[in-house]
C-alpha cells in the first residue's frame, strides 16, 4: 500500500504513536469504515485534507503583509480585496472538503 502524498510504501514508514480520547477514536474509525479506508489511512487522509484547506491560508497572509505595507490607499484596498478573493476560495475549499467528508459517512 503506497500514500496518496508520497511513493514511499507505507510499511517503510516508521510508525507513530497517537494518543486520541476513545470517543475520538471511534468516530474515526466508523469513519474509515464508511470509506473503506484502515484506521490509519483515514487519519491520514483527513490530515491531508486539513492541511490542503489550510494552504489558501498561506496566499492571506502574503496579502495581509501587502495590504499592511502599501502606502497609498488605493493599493491597500486592491491587497485588500485580493485577500478577500483568497479567503472566499479557502472557504469554498473547506466546505468542498467537509461535504466530500459528510459524503463517506
Amino acid at each position: 500500500m503506497k500514500t496518496s502524498s508520497s511513493d514511499r510504501k507505507v510499511a517503510s514508514i516508521a510508525p507513530f504513536g497517537l494518543r486520541m480520547q476513545p470517543e475520538l477514536k471511534q468516530q474515526i474509525e466508523e469513519q474509515a469504515m464508511a470509506s473503506g479506508r484502515s484506521l490509519n489511512a483515514e487519519i491520514v487522509w483527513r490530515l491531508e485534507q486539513s492541511l490542503k484547506a489550510d494552504a489558501p491560508g498561506q496566499s492571506w497572509i502574503k496579502s495581509a503583509k501587502q495590504a499592511a505595507s502599501a502606502t497609498a490607499a488605493d493599493d491597500r484596498l486592491s491587497a485588500l480585496e485580493a485577500e478577500v478573493r483568497v479567503l472566499r476560495l479557502g472557504l469554498n475549499e473547506l466546505r468542498k472538503t467537509q461535504q466530500e467528508g459528510q459524503g463517506t459517512a
